[in-house]
């Protein structure tokens, strides 16, 4: 089985098709932060509104949210920030395409063959301050997560961390790489901006050159790659490959 995971795609959806056309992957993840590139304007965010849509009804596709997501998804929501790059204008023109069936799909985490996947990564920093231990039930995590946004109440998921100056660590769409600590499962995420892909185990960061690999039976692997969609990742035949993204140009 291969599988293409994605990073922080932020607008640039140009090139997203014709990679996954070339690949021809048996399943594709998506890390989130599907919108805001900081320069942006309406009628880039709708194009990328009307992509997710389609790109929704594909089974073999999971979605996941990242924290610029969840502040088109919670708008108005206190406890989810908005983030840079956020307006009332676009979050109009996005909900106006992304109806709640829509975001529905779009899940916070995924498990799968030992690896955990989400936008920013689970940190056992987040977990100890928050007095939680890792449970691989984590759809419990996920309800919980959605009833108190639903609410406007406080969660640990939506916990924005030092990224907006607060006193505690980042949930799964906001921890910092630079305050990660690994818990006991291989987890790969994006978010943190980096000019190559890295791994962090057994608590020391290795950069990783472009056609790295790992074996799958090698444990507490963290993998971050948000290189503004330089790279890729590939996994296949329990093999986890970091490889150059050639079709994107930024």
């Amino acid at each position: 089985m291969k599988t293409l995971v994605i990073s922080d795609i932020h607008n640039r959806i140009y090139w997203i098709e014709a990679l996954i056309e070339f690949i021809n992957p048996d399943k594709v993840i998506f890390l989130g932060d599907y919108f805001d590139n900081f320069q942006d304007n309406i009628n880039e965010a709708i194009d990328t509104a009307k992509w997710l849509k389609r790109s929704l009804r594909y089974k073999n596709r999971i979605h996941l949210l990242g924290n610029h997501d969840a502040a088109y998804r919670y708008s108005g929501n206190n406890y989810i920030s908005s983030c840079p790059g956020f307006t009332r204008a676009k979050s109009f023109a996005i909900n106006s395409i992304l109806d709640q069936e829509c975001w529905g799909k779009i899940k916070i985490f995924h498990l799968e063959n030992n690896i955990l996947y989400s936008h920013a990564g689970v940190s056992a920093n987040t977990l100890e301050y928050f007095g939680l231990n890792f449970d691989i039930n984590i759809q419990k995590w996920e309800d919980q997560a959605h009833i108190a946004a639903d609410k406007c109440i406080f969660h640990w998921v939506w916990a924005m961390g030092s990224r907006m100056n607060k006193p505690y660590p980042g949930g799964p769409l906001w921890e910092d790489i630079r305050y990660f600590r690994g818990i006991d499962i291989n987890q790969i995420a994006g978010h943190s901006i980096l000019p190559h892909p890295i791994i962090l185990r057994n608590q020391k960061t290795e950069k990783l050159v472009d056609d790295s690999s790992f074996d799958l039976s090698e444990e507490k692997l963290n993998i971050f790659f948000d290189t503004n969609n330089k790279h890729i990742v590939l996994i296949e035949n329990n093999t986890i490959n970091i490889v150059k993204n050639c079709l994107c140009r930024i």
